[in-house]
Protein backbone atom coordinates (compact mmCIF):
# COMPACT_ATOMS: atom_id res chain seq x y z
CA UNK A 1 0.00 0.00 0.00
CA UNK A 2 0.93 3.63 -0.39
CA UNK A 3 2.79 5.40 2.25
CA UNK A 4 0.20 7.93 2.68
CA UNK A 5 -2.20 5.52 3.71
CA UNK A 6 0.36 4.55 6.74
CA UNK A 7 -0.73 5.66 9.82
CA UNK A 8 0.95 4.02 12.77
CA UNK A 9 2.20 0.90 13.80
CA UNK A 10 1.42 -1.54 16.29
CA UNK A 11 3.64 -2.60 19.31
CA UNK A 12 5.56 -5.81 16.63
CA UNK A 13 6.28 -2.75 14.51
CA UNK A 14 3.44 -4.01 11.52
CA UNK A 15 2.49 -0.75 9.49
CA UNK A 16 -1.65 -0.14 10.66
CA UNK A 17 -3.64 1.61 8.16
CA UNK A 18 -6.71 3.87 8.69
CA UNK A 19 -9.63 3.83 6.03
CA UNK A 20 -10.96 6.96 5.10
CA UNK A 21 -14.58 7.47 5.30
CA UNK A 22 -16.77 8.54 2.79
CA UNK A 23 -20.69 9.19 2.32
CA UNK A 24 -23.00 8.60 -0.49
CA UNK A 25 -26.69 9.96 -0.87
CA UNK A 26 -28.94 7.13 -2.56
CA UNK A 27 -31.52 9.63 -3.24
CA UNK A 28 -35.06 8.59 -3.95
CA UNK A 29 -37.66 10.18 -5.63
CA UNK A 30 -41.41 8.77 -3.94
CA UNK A 31 -43.25 10.05 -7.16
CA UNK A 32 -41.39 8.52 -9.65
CA UNK A 33 -39.75 5.38 -7.42
CA UNK A 34 -36.66 6.19 -9.08
CA UNK A 35 -32.68 6.97 -7.72
CA UNK A 36 -30.64 10.26 -8.60
CA UNK A 37 -27.47 9.54 -10.31
CA UNK A 38 -24.64 11.79 -11.51
CA UNK A 39 -22.43 11.00 -14.36
CA UNK A 40 -18.94 11.78 -13.33
CA UNK A 41 -17.23 14.56 -15.62
CA UNK A 42 -13.48 13.28 -15.32
CA UNK A 43 -14.08 9.64 -16.28
CA UNK A 44 -13.72 9.44 -20.26
CA UNK A 45 -16.23 6.30 -19.72
CA UNK A 46 -19.38 6.44 -18.85
CA UNK A 47 -19.99 6.07 -15.32
CA UNK A 48 -22.73 6.67 -12.82
CA UNK A 49 -22.33 7.67 -9.29
CA UNK A 50 -24.13 8.53 -6.35
CA UNK A 51 -24.22 11.69 -4.75
CA UNK A 52 -21.96 12.18 -2.00
CA UNK A 53 -18.03 12.10 -1.05
CA UNK A 54 -15.50 12.75 1.23
CA UNK A 55 -15.53 13.59 4.99
CA UNK A 56 -13.57 17.21 6.02
CA UNK A 57 -11.27 16.81 9.25
CA UNK A 58 -13.52 17.32 12.01
CA UNK A 59 -16.59 17.26 10.36
CA UNK A 60 -20.25 14.58 11.80
CA UNK A 61 -21.39 12.26 9.35
CA UNK A 62 -24.37 13.44 8.48
CA UNK A 63 -22.73 17.27 8.55
CA UNK A 64 -20.64 16.25 6.09
CA UNK A 65 -23.52 14.58 4.41
CA UNK A 66 -25.52 17.73 3.75
CA UNK A 67 -22.70 19.58 2.45
CA UNK A 68 -22.02 16.91 0.42
CA UNK A 69 -25.38 17.52 -1.39
CA UNK A 70 -25.71 20.96 -1.70
CA UNK A 71 -22.08 21.50 -3.10
CA UNK A 72 -23.32 18.17 -5.70
CA UNK A 73 -26.98 18.74 -6.76
CA UNK A 74 -27.50 23.22 -5.68
CA UNK A 75 -28.73 24.61 -2.59
CA UNK A 76 -32.62 24.59 -4.37
CA UNK A 77 -33.42 21.39 -3.61
CA UNK A 78 -34.93 20.02 -0.64
CA UNK A 79 -34.89 16.15 0.79
CA UNK A 80 -35.29 14.65 3.92
CA UNK A 81 -32.64 12.06 5.11
CA UNK A 82 -34.35 9.14 6.09
CA UNK A 83 -31.66 7.50 7.54
CA UNK A 84 -28.24 4.80 7.23
CA UNK A 85 -28.74 1.98 4.93
CA UNK A 86 -25.12 0.57 6.12
CA UNK A 87 -21.31 0.73 5.82
CA UNK A 88 -19.00 -1.11 3.11
CA UNK A 89 -15.71 -1.36 2.61
CA UNK A 90 -13.93 -0.69 -0.93
CA UNK A 91 -10.38 -0.51 -1.97
CA UNK A 92 -9.60 1.71 -4.66
CA UNK A 93 -5.44 2.34 -5.93
CA UNK A 94 -4.78 0.22 -2.55
CA UNK A 95 -6.56 2.52 0.10
CA UNK A 96 -8.87 1.31 2.25
CA UNK A 97 -12.63 3.39 1.74
CA UNK A 98 -15.48 3.30 4.26
CA UNK A 99 -18.52 3.98 2.44
CA UNK A 100 -21.49 5.24 4.83
CA UNK A 101 -24.67 5.02 2.57
CA UNK A 102 -27.49 7.10 3.16
CA UNK A 103 -31.30 7.05 1.94
CA UNK A 104 -32.72 10.37 1.46
CA UNK A 105 -35.58 11.15 -0.11
CA UNK A 106 -36.35 13.86 -2.96
CA UNK A 107 -39.13 16.12 -1.62
CA UNK A 108 -38.73 18.80 -4.75
CA UNK A 109 -36.32 21.71 -6.03
CA UNK A 110 -33.89 21.96 -9.03
CA UNK A 111 -31.09 20.07 -9.70
CA UNK A 112 -27.87 22.15 -10.24
CA UNK A 113 -24.76 20.19 -10.81
CA UNK A 114 -21.24 21.08 -9.76
CA UNK A 115 -18.29 20.63 -12.08
CA UNK A 116 -18.00 17.35 -10.94
CA UNK A 117 -20.74 15.85 -13.05
CA UNK A 118 -21.58 16.55 -16.74
CA UNK A 119 -25.34 15.58 -16.22
CA UNK A 120 -27.92 13.02 -13.96
CA UNK A 121 -30.72 10.92 -14.22
CA UNK A 122 -33.05 9.13 -12.82
CA UNK A 123 -33.00 4.87 -12.40
CA UNK A 124 -35.31 2.78 -11.31
CA UNK A 125 -34.45 -0.08 -9.16
CA UNK A 126 -34.46 -2.54 -11.64
CA UNK A 127 -32.51 -0.18 -13.93
CA UNK A 128 -29.98 0.59 -11.96
CA UNK A 129 -29.26 -3.19 -10.75
CA UNK A 130 -28.98 -4.02 -14.56
CA UNK A 131 -26.64 -1.36 -15.29
CA UNK A 132 -22.99 -1.98 -16.13
CA UNK A 133 -22.02 1.52 -15.28
CA UNK A 134 -22.37 1.95 -11.44
CA UNK A 135 -20.08 1.07 -9.06
CA UNK A 136 -19.95 -2.76 -8.04
CA UNK A 137 -20.59 -2.14 -4.15
CA UNK A 138 -24.02 -0.07 -4.97
CA UNK A 139 -26.69 -2.84 -6.01
CA UNK A 140 -26.70 -4.45 -2.37
CA UNK A 141 -27.35 -1.30 -1.13
CA UNK A 142 -29.87 -0.52 -3.32
CA UNK A 143 -31.43 -3.55 -2.37
CA UNK A 144 -31.02 -2.74 0.89
CA UNK A 145 -33.26 0.86 0.70
CA UNK A 146 -35.88 -0.87 -1.01
CA UNK A 147 -36.35 -3.50 1.65
CA UNK A 148 -36.63 -0.48 4.17
CA UNK A 149 -39.10 1.52 1.88
CA UNK A 150 -41.31 -1.63 1.90
CA UNK A 151 -40.74 -1.97 5.87
CA UNK A 152 -41.70 1.68 6.04
CA UNK A 153 -44.86 1.35 3.49
CA UNK A 154 -45.83 -1.32 5.67
CA UNK A 155 -45.77 0.15 9.26
CA UNK A 156 -47.27 3.34 7.83
CA UNK A 157 -50.08 0.65 6.35
CA UNK A 158 -50.44 -0.72 9.96
CA UNK A 159 -50.44 2.86 11.53
CA UNK A 160 -53.11 3.99 8.80
CA UNK A 161 -55.08 0.46 9.72
CA UNK A 162 -54.89 1.02 13.38
CA UNK A 163 -56.07 5.00 12.77
CA UNK A 164 -58.79 3.60 10.71
CA UNK A 165 -60.02 1.35 13.46
CA UNK A 166 -59.85 3.18 16.25
CA UNK A 167 -61.92 5.62 14.14
CA UNK A 168 -64.31 2.83 13.46
CA UNK A 169 -64.28 2.01 17.16
CA UNK A 170 -65.16 5.75 17.91
CA UNK A 171 -67.99 5.94 15.19
CA UNK A 172 -69.60 2.66 16.73
CA UNK A 173 -69.69 3.84 20.08
CA UNK A 174 -71.16 7.25 19.07
CA UNK A 175 -73.75 5.09 16.84
CA UNK A 176 -74.54 3.16 20.29
CA UNK A 177 -74.77 6.29 22.01
CA UNK A 178 -77.29 7.96 19.57
CA UNK A 179 -79.44 4.38 19.53
CA UNK A 180 -79.39 4.30 22.99
CA UNK A 181 -80.75 7.58 23.01
CA UNK A 182 -83.36 7.14 20.37
CA UNK A 183 -84.66 4.22 21.75
CA UNK A 184 -84.74 5.65 25.33
CA UNK A 185 -86.42 7.96 24.11
CA UNK A 186 -89.06 5.72 21.90
CA UNK A 187 -89.95 3.26 24.62
CA UNK A 188 -89.82 6.55 26.94
CA UNK A 189 -92.73 7.75 24.67
CA UNK A 190 -94.29 4.57 25.52
CA UNK A 191 -94.46 4.61 28.87
CA UNK A 192 -94.65 7.92 29.80
CA UNK A 193 -98.01 8.04 29.30
CA UNK A 194 -98.69 4.90 31.14
CA UNK A 195 -97.17 6.34 34.20
CA UNK A 196 -98.44 9.82 34.05
CA UNK A 197 -101.79 7.91 34.37
CA UNK A 198 -100.52 6.13 37.73
CA UNK A 199 -99.67 9.24 38.98
CA UNK A 200 -102.58 10.62 38.31
CA UNK A 201 -104.83 7.98 39.78
CA UNK A 202 -102.47 8.29 43.36
CA UNK A 203 -103.07 11.96 43.22
CA UNK A 204 -106.59 11.46 43.02
CA UNK A 205 -106.99 8.98 45.55
CA UNK A 206 -109.44 9.66 48.53
CA UNK A 207 -108.25 10.29 52.01
CA UNK A 208 -109.55 7.37 53.46
CA UNK A 209 -108.13 4.88 51.15
CA UNK A 210 -104.41 6.42 51.28
CA UNK A 211 -103.66 3.52 53.34
CA UNK A 212 -105.37 0.71 51.25
CA UNK A 213 -103.25 -2.15 49.44
CA UNK A 214 -104.14 -1.14 46.34
CA UNK A 215 -103.26 1.79 46.67
CA UNK A 216 -99.76 1.06 48.12
CA UNK A 217 -99.45 -1.61 45.09
CA UNK A 218 -100.19 1.53 42.46
CA UNK A 219 -97.41 3.35 44.38
CA UNK A 220 -95.18 0.99 43.94
CA UNK A 221 -95.92 -0.14 40.48
CA UNK A 222 -94.98 3.64 40.09
CA UNK A 223 -91.84 3.40 41.60
CA UNK A 224 -91.40 -0.10 39.55
CA UNK A 225 -91.81 1.91 36.22
CA UNK A 226 -89.30 5.15 37.70
CA UNK A 227 -86.72 2.32 38.60
CA UNK A 228 -87.17 0.97 34.74
CA UNK A 229 -86.95 3.94 33.23
CA UNK A 230 -83.82 5.06 35.14
CA UNK A 231 -81.87 1.78 33.73
CA UNK A 232 -82.56 3.63 30.25
CA UNK A 233 -80.97 7.00 31.83
CA UNK A 234 -84.01 8.74 31.96
CA UNK A 235 -85.13 10.42 35.30
CA UNK A 236 -87.62 13.03 36.37
CA UNK A 237 -86.81 16.90 36.07
CA UNK A 238 -86.37 18.10 39.23
CA UNK A 239 -88.95 20.89 39.76
CA UNK A 240 -90.79 22.32 42.51
CA UNK A 241 -93.38 25.55 43.39
CA UNK A 242 -91.14 28.65 43.33
CA UNK A 243 -88.40 27.46 40.89
CA UNK A 244 -87.70 29.93 38.10
CA UNK A 245 -89.44 29.14 34.91
CA UNK A 246 -86.95 27.11 32.30
CA UNK A 247 -88.79 27.34 29.18
CA UNK A 248 -86.17 24.58 27.86
CA UNK A 249 -87.61 21.66 30.46
CA UNK A 250 -90.93 23.18 31.46
CA UNK A 251 -93.95 23.71 29.77
CA UNK A 252 -95.90 26.28 30.88
CA UNK A 253 -100.50 24.86 30.73
CA UNK A 254 -101.30 28.12 32.57
CA UNK A 255 -100.68 31.09 34.56
CA UNK A 256 -101.76 33.10 37.36
CA UNK A 257 -104.89 35.30 36.45
CA UNK A 258 -106.00 33.17 33.68
CA UNK A 259 -108.55 30.32 32.56
CA UNK A 260 -106.17 27.26 32.79
CA UNK A 261 -105.65 25.32 29.69
CA UNK A 262 -102.95 23.76 27.46
CA UNK A 263 -99.86 26.22 25.73
CA UNK A 264 -100.79 29.56 27.15
CA UNK A 265 -97.59 31.79 27.51
CA UNK A 266 -96.61 32.26 30.59
CA UNK A 267 -96.81 35.94 31.76
CA UNK A 268 -93.96 38.11 32.43
CA UNK A 269 -95.05 40.84 35.23
CA UNK A 270 -92.64 44.11 34.44
CA UNK A 271 -91.20 45.51 37.43
CA UNK A 272 -91.06 49.31 38.27
CA UNK A 273 -87.75 49.97 35.99
CA UNK A 274 -90.04 48.30 32.99
CA UNK A 275 -87.68 45.15 32.53
CA UNK A 276 -89.84 41.62 32.63
CA UNK A 277 -89.76 39.26 35.74
CA UNK A 278 -88.74 35.50 35.16
CA UNK A 279 -91.63 33.99 36.12
CA UNK A 280 -92.18 31.30 39.00
CA UNK A 281 -93.29 28.15 38.98
CA UNK A 282 -96.74 27.43 40.99
CA UNK A 283 -98.08 24.25 40.59
CA UNK A 284 -95.76 21.15 38.80
CA UNK A 285 -99.01 19.37 36.85
CA UNK A 286 -97.51 16.54 35.52
CA UNK A 287 -93.26 15.22 35.72
CA UNK A 288 -91.34 16.06 32.84
CA UNK A 289 -88.39 13.45 31.92
CA UNK A 290 -84.55 14.00 30.38
CA UNK A 291 -81.54 11.91 29.60
CA UNK A 292 -78.74 13.49 30.63
CA UNK A 293 -79.26 16.96 29.70
CA UNK A 294 -81.88 16.07 27.11
CA UNK A 295 -85.36 16.70 27.38
CA UNK A 296 -87.55 13.62 26.23
CA UNK A 297 -90.90 15.08 27.96
CA UNK A 298 -90.94 18.96 29.75
CA UNK A 299 -92.72 18.78 32.96
CA UNK A 300 -95.63 20.72 32.38
CA UNK A 301 -97.04 23.31 35.29
CA UNK A 302 -98.69 26.66 36.29
CA UNK A 303 -96.47 29.94 36.69
CA UNK A 304 -97.17 33.05 38.46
Amino acid sequence: MSKQTVNSTDHNGDELFMARVTNKAFIFDPQTKKYLFARAADMPEEYWKLIGGRMRRGEELEEALHREIVEEIGKDVKYEVKGTLGVTTVFEKGEAINIVAYLVFYREGEIVLNDEHSEYKWLSLQEALESKCIAQWAPPLLKEAEKRMQESEYLNDLKRLQADFENYKKRQAAEAKEFSSHLAKSIVSDLIPVLDNLHAAAEHVPADLVESPWVKGITYIEKQFEDALKNYGVVPIEVKPGDAFNPLEHEAVSSVGTEGGEGIEPQHPSTDSGSPQTPKIEKVVQKGYKVGDRVIKAARVTVR
